[in-house]
């Protein structure tokens, strides 16, 4: 069974972890297909997940009842906090997924016997993904018009929010993803030795185009397909970039893997 830790304090140093289903369920979705007057049934509309509950059952016991109320003081120390925290999951093969997860419980407690209780870990995540710790990092040569190649999430779930970064020399570089439809366009010249950075912004879920020079350049993106600037189906994904130059200048897409 996979080990779960919680602000870097691995929760088998506090108990027994005694359920983990909640790991194995998916979001919700939010949103609704459109309901349109005088016509029958409703129009199909793509469904976002909404942010999740993950519950983790906890048996925790002492030789003592003072050695008990210590235990479930550092319970009480780690869950008391008011901020996001990164939960982790350690997967049998030891890869790590990690999310951000805000603590919402108040332990439930049940007694066991004198010297042992239950309890239930209730967090909220904000991001409904876990992610892998391991960046993916893939660079291409754009030395070709088009260049075709192909990219692999390895996650269960859309990655919608990659970061690409573009290094001149390029001209109006293009990179659309075959598989889904999805495309993003710099519509400007990116000079050998410059690059644009191409992400979301964490604090504000806002796009951003960032220069070289910490100049926001956003106004020279264009995209299709979707809402995101760029999204990767989980699996393969079918990668064609043109560019007016098609030399030496590189496209890099990097992500962490993200899993339902």
């Amino acid at each position: 069974m996979s080990s779960w830790s919680y602000r870097g304090t691995s929760l088998d140093t506090l108990g027994i972890v005694t359920v983990v289903s909640d790991s194995l369920k998916m979001p919700t979705r939010r949103g609704d297909n459109i309901l349109i007057p005088l016509q029958d049934g409703r129009r199909f509309m793509e469904k976002f997940f909404e942010q999740r509950s993950m519950d983790l059952g906890l048996e925790v016991s002492g030789a003592t009842i003072a050695e008990l109320e210590a235990a479930i003081d550092a319970v009480k120390t780690l869950f008391g906090k008011r901020t996001l925290g990164t939960l982790q999951q350690m997967m049998e093969d030891l890869s790590v997924r990690t999310a951000q997860a805000e603590y919402t419980g108040d332990l439930n407690l049940s007694r066991v016997s004198p010297l042992s209780v239950r309890m239930v870990l209730e967090f909220t995540m904000p991001d409904p993904f876990f992610r892998s710790d391991t960046l993916v990092s893939d660079v291409q040569a754009i030395d070709a018009s088009p260049k075709t190649y192909t990219l692999n999430n390895s996650g269960t779930a859309d990655e919608r929010n990659p970061r690409i970064v573009l290094t001149g020399p390029l001209d109006n570089p293009e990179i659309t993803n075959t598989t889904n439809g999805v495309s993003v366009k710099y519509n400007a010249v990116i000079d050998s030795g410059h690059y644009v950075t191409i992400e979301t912004d964490a604090e504000t879920g806002e796009y951003t185009a960032v220069d070289d020079a910490d100049v926001n350049v956003i106004g020279n993106v264009t995209h299709e397909g979707d809402v995101a600037l760029f999204a990767l189906d989980a699996g393969n994904n079918e990668i064609s970039v043109t560019d007016d130059e098609a030399t030496t200048g590189t496209v890099t897409i990097e992500f962490y893997p993200p899993y339902l």
